[in-house]
């Protein structure tokens, strides 16, 4: 994709939710040439129709590289795996709190009173 068509079809959203474009003051993308380009970009052509529509590196994906990069350090992998490890544990509790409670008020099949180990999806270090 150019950064032409991807500018014409973000200009063309905004215009069909009723966006008011001269309003539109700030855009953020990563740094692929498509899109941060200064002459062919989508950033450009978004600038060229919006001249008030000031382009920024998108934050969150500078985060998200740095976080990735930063993998390499045993420490911050080991920390990411105990918040991962966490959260599908709290997901987990949440989902037996449910299905306990599903069963408590008989509104599931009476032959299912047991709950099934959840299936470990793949992760960043598989």
């Amino acid at each position: 994709m150019t950064g032409v068509i991807i500018a014409n079809a973000t200009l063309d959203d905004l215009q069909r939710i009723n966006v008011d474009t001269a309003y539109l003051v700030g855009q953020g993308f990563d740094d692929a040439s498509s899109m941060s380009g200064y002459i062919s970009g989508a950033q450009a052509c978004i600038r060229e129709a919006c001249p008030c529509a000031v382009y920024v590196h998108c934050a969150a994906h500078c985060l998200g590289l740095t976080i990735s990069r930063s993998f390499s350090i045993p420490s911050i992998r080991n920390c990411q795996g105990i918040v991962q490890e966490t959260a599908l544990f709290s997901t987990a509790l949440l989902n037996e709190i449910t299905f306990m409670q599903a069963i408590a008020d008989d509104d599931v099949d009476s032959n299912r009173r047991r709950l099934r180990n959840l299936c470990k999806t793949r992760g960043w270090n598989d």
